[in-house]
């Protein structure tokens, strides 16, 4: 099986190939995986010099859609020389161009056949301007959120030069390091050095039933988070995974399995789905859905986690995983994590071919 590998915005295809290493390990000859740098020279994504030396790219320049459409183009000339691929895994940006290239094709071309059967997205999400130039509405509060989370993403990268832990906004030396690891541990809290912008008027909103039948915890929208972040109990459906980041060693906490899992479906019911981060994902037109098989695979510390979310909307939901590491905007090296993820791609394979 093989996939067209694209990075996100300020990294590169061996970055790329670099944070997916540990998983891709646990795959067999049969899965190959070919990874691309994007047309544009950029200057590194948030915090990624201090791991990766240059060069760093970009699939577009700026913010336009005309710009995010021309990299649609680049994408399908990509294909007709270097292809056939059967999937597609991407990272970061790379979610945006594939998910955006989707949306349109649904829209413009959706009796031809899609370019690819499969789609790995990885802390990503799809642009909200994509969603309005298509007609969706995206309210005051969607976009609020998306400024947000970029800005928060900008600080956690500023906190690490500093020398602090990412979640903690301690002295990475009082943790017992004396450098930022590029495997970070997952407290509780987030680096507070840098001021964010103020949150939006509200938090994401979950329907009654989800206060009390442990699928979430929800913290204020006016705390500073306000993310729903799943929780290790009640359904053992595999549908949507909720992992476990690393503790400090890099192991998974005492008594963590794969088996404690959260159904998909009363997992996506307990979010309203009126208002994902101040998304309305019922003004989706069924149009528009993604039809192919999809995995989701995000942090709950990631403070881009709710584009990821969002994402998840547009995609059939009968064939979509959806898989939260707990780490943040990047893919965890830990053996339970790596486990997982080598699933959810073989998982990809099976229903593929089935």
């Amino acid at each position: 099986m093989r996939f067209l590998c694209l990075h996100g915005k300020g990294t590169s295809a061996a970055i790329f190939r670099s944070q997916t290493a540990s998983f891709r390990l646990r795959l067999d000859p049969s899965f190959e995986f070919d990874f691309r740098d994007a047309p544009f020279a950029s200057t590194p994504a948030a915090g990624i010099d201090l791991f990766y030396p240059p060069p760093y790219y970009s699939f577009w320049e700026g913010t336009a859609v005309s710009s995010i459409r021309a990299a649609h183009q680049w994408l399908l000339d990509l294909i007709d020389r270097d292809g056939p691929y059967d999937g597609v895994m991407l990272f970061s940006q790379g979610c945006a161009l594939i998910s955006s290239f989707l949306l349109y094709h649904m829209a413009e071309r959706p009796d031809d056949p899609i370019p690819f059967k499969t789609a790995i997205f990885i802390c990503g999400g799809v642009g909200l301007p994509v969603v309005e130039a298509l007609g969706i509405p995206v309210s005051q509060e969607a976009k609020d959120w998306d400024e947000r989370t970029r800005h928060e993403l900008q600080a956690q990268a500023a906190a690490i030069e500093l020398g602090q832990d990412r979640w903690t906004g301690k002295p990475l030396a009082s943790l017992g390091g004396a450098s930022p690891s590029p495997s970070p541990s997952l407290s509780n809290g987030r680096a507070t050095s840098t001021p964010t912008p103020p949150p939006p008027s509200s938090g994401t909103r979950l329907s009654p039933a989800a206060t009390n039948n442990g699928f979430f915890s929800l913290s204020n929208g006016n705390s500073g988070s306000g993310t729903a972040t799943p929780v290790l109990e009640n359904t053992t459906i595999p549908k949507s995974w909720h992992g476990v980041g690393m503790t400090r060693d890099g192991e998974a906490p005492p008594g963590a399995t794969r088996n404690k899992i959260i159904d998909d479906m009363a997992a996506q019911a307990a979010l309203d789905p009126t208002n994902v981060f101040g998304f309305d994902c019922t003004a989706i037109p069924q149009r528009l859905i993604i039809p192919i098989p999809t995995v989701h695979i995000y942090g709950s510390k990631d403070p881009r986690y709710p584009a990821s979310l969002q994402l998840a909307q547009f995609c059939d939901p009968s064939v979509r995983r959806m898989y939260d590491h707990e780490g943040g905007h990047d893919v965890p090296r830990n053996k339970f994590v790596s486990e997982s993820i080598a699933e959810l791609v073989k998982w990809t394979r099976d229903i593929t071919q089935s």
